[in-house]
């Protein structure tokens, strides 16, 4: 038969075991918990950082293509002057001329070109025009001289 004193010693250590073993327990629960709040900041600062990146990659790309509207709208606005260079340009001068016309036949002849599936006889017209836009301007500012 085992002693009472025995016993009772058996009974604390292993209630002191049982204590220390739920006590760990809880700081172990307690560490990944924290562990978890941390990697889920993390997570939430990644996602931060992302959608910043792409709310100004929206921004940037709305804003070229406001730009790219505005060009085409003014090259629209030129598109009368098109119609009488691809006829002929007649005695034009840059002065006479709307402000983005130059810039308009420039992109008219590259669209024209036959390497880049354009018709021959229309980029020679532009061509032509353009020519004759630049030496009209050269001839202007040299009887301003």
């Amino acid at each position: 038969m085992v002693p009472i004193s025995t016993l009772i010693f058996s009974i604390c250590v292993l209630g002191i075991g049982w204590f220390i073993t739920n006590m760990l327990k809880n700081k172990q629960i307690a560490l990944e918990k924290k562990l978890g709040e941390i990697h889920a900041q993390e997570v939430q600062n990644r996602f931060d950082i992302y959608r910043n990146i792409a709310d100004s990659e929206i921004k940037r790309l709305n804003q070229k293509i406001l730009l790219d509207s505005h060009m085409y709208a003014n090259f629209q606005m030129d598109f009368q002057s098109f119609q009488r260079f691809k006829n002929g340009c007649g005695n034009e001068t840059k002065a006479n001329l709307p402000p983005n016309t130059i810039q308009a036949v420039k992109y008219a002849m590259r669209h024209a070109h036959p390497d880049n599936g354009g018709n021959a006889e229309d980029f020679i017209k532009f061509q032509k025009c353009y020519e004759e836009l630049m030496m009209g301007a050269r001839l202007k500012n040299e009887v301003e001289l």
